[in-house]
């Protein structure tokens, strides 16, 4: 418990993204300044972060994700209070954006930030879930809050291989749910039956053009990590009181769709905006992902890494060629 209390040094490793004279940004392993942390906040030793694709722009200079340079990218954290040694978890809020993040052995935040890490959790373990866990688990909720249930008919997951779509699929399916899944992945169909999934789409399949305003009612609800035309044509295929859970714009930002789903069938589309859901409704969801929507394949497929290892591990996950999580220990 003294560890726990001991304040941040005065210097401490951390993974820094810089920007150089050529107005090129690029993210190496450093060393950070505790004076350049926020004045005020509560001080957090990290015991683990993780890389999310959010995390991996921070590190090439989107500065539409991170503003300010030299920054430590990270939405996610894990570890102790360091003045009562208390576990806690951080997901989003400005973490790794306009304020210093996880990829740091320390960080500093608002008290409000902070949620008590679920006892039947470790740090390791809730960063094998970070951010994509709790995006996952507020777009189960968003259906669940909207009726559907599994005696309703099956329901899809688009990206299904991606951090979020594969543990959506895994709490779905663990619910009794018919999970879909669609991928652009013809190598991780049977990766994604094991965890789950009922039936795999290839997305070129799923995404063939056809111009009706409807499509054959499938679904009764949908996790939607994609976006853009894949959006549209989930939109199209929804039951009646159909619900679609939209969370990501890997395929674009753009949706043109038509008026009929919603007039006609009855649909939903919610947005979930995991960064600013409030700290209830993420604490809500940690405690359902620590109890009765675990998903115990995470810890096998994670990958952890050190901070030195990052530049290669960001290179890889904009390009795609990423599976599983990456947990990051940022003390070795």
């Amino acid at each position: 418990m003294s560890e726990s209390r001991q304040s941040i040094p005065q210097a401490f490793p951390a993974f820094i993204a810089r920007e150089e004279a050529d107005g090129n940004v690029k993210a190496a392993a450093g060393t950070w300044q505790e004076k350049d942390l926020p004045p005020q906040g509560v001080d957090i030793q990290v015991e683990y972060s993780c890389l999310n694709y959010k995390d991996a722009l921070s590190a090439i200079g989107n500065k539409g994700v991170s503003p300010n340079y030299p920054h430590i990218p990270g939405i996610d954290a894990s570890g102790i209070r360091m003045d009562s040694g208390e576990k806690v978890v951080i997901t989003g809020f400005d973490l790794g954006m306009g304020s210093p993040g996880g990829l740091a052995a320390y960080a500093r935040v608002p008290e409000a930030w902070l949620i008590p890490l679920p006892s039947s959790l470790d740090s390791y373990r809730a960063m094998t879930y970070g951010t994509a866990g709790v995006t996952a688990g507020l777009c189960v909720q968003a259906l669940l809050d909207r009726g559907v249930k599994p005696d309703h008919g099956p329901v899809l997951v688009s990206g299904a291989t991606g951090g979020v779509g594969s543990i959506a699929v895994s709490i779905l399916a663990g619910m009794g749910f018919e999970v879909h899944g669609v991928t652009g992945k013809d190598d991780k169909h049977a990766w994604l039956k094991s965890i789950g999934a009922a039936q795999v789409i290839p997305r070129d399949e799923f995404l063939v053009k056809k111009d009706r305003p409807l499509m054959r009612p499938e679904y009764i609800g949908a996790v939607d990590t994609v976006g853009s035309s894949m959006l549209h044509r989930i939109l199209r295929s929804l039951k009646f009181s159909g619900t679609v859970a939209a969370c990501g714009m890997v395929g674009g930002t753009e949706l043109e769709t038509n008026i009929f789903p919603f007039i006609l069938r009855d649909v939903a589309l919610i947005g979930i905006a995991s960064a600013d859901s409030s700290r209830e409704r993420k604490k809500a969801i940690w405690s359902k992902l620590a109890d009765e929507w675990s998903v115990d394949w995470l810890q096998e497929d994670a990958k952890l890494i050190r901070l030195d290892e990052l530049p290669s591990a960001v290179e890889q996950i904009l390009a795609g060629g990423v599976s599983g999580r990456i947990v990051v220990n940022p003390g070795e």
